[in-house]
């Protein structure tokens, strides 16, 4: 998995962050299957990361179904889905409360990447092709 294709083309500390004029190019998001194939794998994600005692803690007391359509709308917008985003697309940003108040770190996002990268594996994606690295 390229990982640069899960980070948006401009990011910002705010909200509402808007990309570029789309290009001629076939979005990664619908190149995967468009919103079904990201609810799905969001899905299997956060089942994922639930499961594992090296991350579940971090959703301790969250609102999981809040927290997968979040999540699903960042990944629509970071592949390509749409043009803005209502959250923190700045991701040491948007988890630095996690990072103070709960000791986040790097080897928690290597955990999120394992996760996500096997989430996609068991819904079968097809690994990114370098056009969007």
């Amino acid at each position: 998995m390229c990982v640069q294709a899960l980070a948006p083309a401009s990011t910002a500390h705010g909200t509402a962050v808007t990309a570029e004029a789309p290009s001629k190019t076939v979005s990664l998001f619908k190149k995967l299957g468009g919103g079904p194939a990201v609810r799905a794998a969001v899905d299997l994600f956060y089942d994922k990361m639930i499961d594992d005692p090296r991350v579940s803690y971090f959703f301790e007391g969250v609102d999981m179904k809040k927290q997968r359509a979040h999540q699903a709308a960042f990944l629509t917008y970071a592949m390509g889905g749409s043009r803005s985003y209502e959250g923190n697309a700045n991701m040491t940003a948007a988890h630095d409360r996690l990072a103070r108040n709960m000791g986040m770190r790097m080897e928690h996002f290597d955990v999120v990447l394992e996760h996500l990268e096997g989430a996609l594996r068991d819904l079968q994606v097809p690994e990114v092709h370098s056009q969007y690295c």
